[in-house]
């Protein structure tokens, strides 16, 4: 028997596409949701309507909140979360499908353990017509199972974001102590980590959504092709990626000391110590290209042989050559 009382929440914009796909899938979970609630980020397409017209015909408790103005993907689910109910609250986006036993499945972490405050579970990469690609959702993240055992959820949450929103789960309690939501950290990225200061997370290997990926980049002809222009193009792609990375450095920095404002005082002596020098490590990044290249050289091997890329970088190996290369970058 289900003990516990389950919302939804659901953001949208312009999804008119794949809302109905995604809302019937809902409708049909082997164990039922108690209550959908949606928060409709000003669209301009039909997406309302067909939502209104699902729901009122299902057998369910919803709301659909109109936003006045646009609010953003971050303060939308913030928003949403905070007018439902139940006290597990699953997240979700417009355009992916569930699998019927999706509900039933992540139930039953947390009716097993009162601590579990966040549990995520794999799902299949689809394009937009549902066709299967290659990898799966945990690849796509380059999450695997070996990553949490080499280090607890708070260290590996500080070396980027592995929990996609959509493939989520949360107690109400969670949400509670990590409201207000940054406005420099994803949404489902925040919780994870606030996650791994109060409580406990559970995975689940089994995949329970269908991911969709929409394909909608356009890709140009390239009908310039003398040696000169090519040359000039790899140099563009280089620079490019110089500011990239700069800006990825930067971009962690920031989310470090937010971290540390927002929570540091409840962390524990590890935690602490951990985050203190995940702070000096990313001070050091975000200063490379302000210091003399030998310097930063000497710099970068050392973050390496004492293991911060390992420990704080998603892919250590392509940052760290990233970081020696883009030191020779004008």
């Amino acid at each position: 028997m289900k003990k516990d009382f389950v919302s939804v929440a659901v953001c949208t914009y312009n999804g008119e596409l794949y809302i109905e796909e995604q809302l019937n899938s809902i409708l049909h979970q082997t164990v039922p949701v108690d209550e959908i609630v949606i928060g409709d980020d000003g669209s301009e397409d039909g997406t309302i309507i067909k939502a209104e017209k699902i729901l009122s015909a299902g057998n369910i408790s919803y709301k659909i909140i109109k936003n006045e103005k646009n609010l953003g993907y971050r303060k939308n689910f913030e928003n949403v979360i905070l007018n439902t109910r139940g006290n597990i609250i699953f997240l979700c986006d417009q355009d992916d499908v569930w699998l019927e036993n999706k509900v039933d499945v992540m139930l039953r972490h947390f009716e097993s353990n009162s601590k579990c405050l966040l549990v995520f579970s794999d799902g299949y990469l689809v394009d937009e017509t549902l066709a299967e690609l290659p990898l799966s959702l945990w690849e796509a993240v380059y999450y695997n199972k070996k990553k949490i055992e080499a280090a607890s959820w708070w260290e590996l949450f500080l070396g980027g974001y592995y929990v996609t929103g959509a493939a989520m789960a949360v107690r109400r309690e969670l949400f509670d102590k990590a409201y207000p939501f940054s406005d420099i950290w994803q949404h489902d990225g925040w919780l994870a980590v606030y996650a791994s200061v109060f409580g406990e997370i559970e995975e689940e290997p089994f995949k329970l959504i269908k991911y969709r990926q929409h394909g909608k980049n356009q890709i140009g002809a390239d009908s310039n092709r003398t040696l000169r222009a090519q040359i000039k193009k790899k140099k563009e792609i280089i620079k490019k990626g110089a500011a990239v990375q700069k800006e990825g450095h930067d971009f962690m920095y920031k989310r470090y000391i937010e971290l540390m404002h927002r929570c540091g005082e409840n962390l524990d002596k590890e935690k602490k110590k951990q985050l203190k020098e995940v702070v000096v490590f990313g001070r050091k990044m975000k200063a490379l290209s302000n210091r003399k290249r030998i310097k930063s050289i000497r710099i970068i091997m050392s973050c390496w042989k004492h293991g911060d890329y390992k420990r704080y970088c998603k892919k250590s190996l392509g940052t760290m050559l990233g970081d020696l290369i883009f030191l020779f970058v004008p």
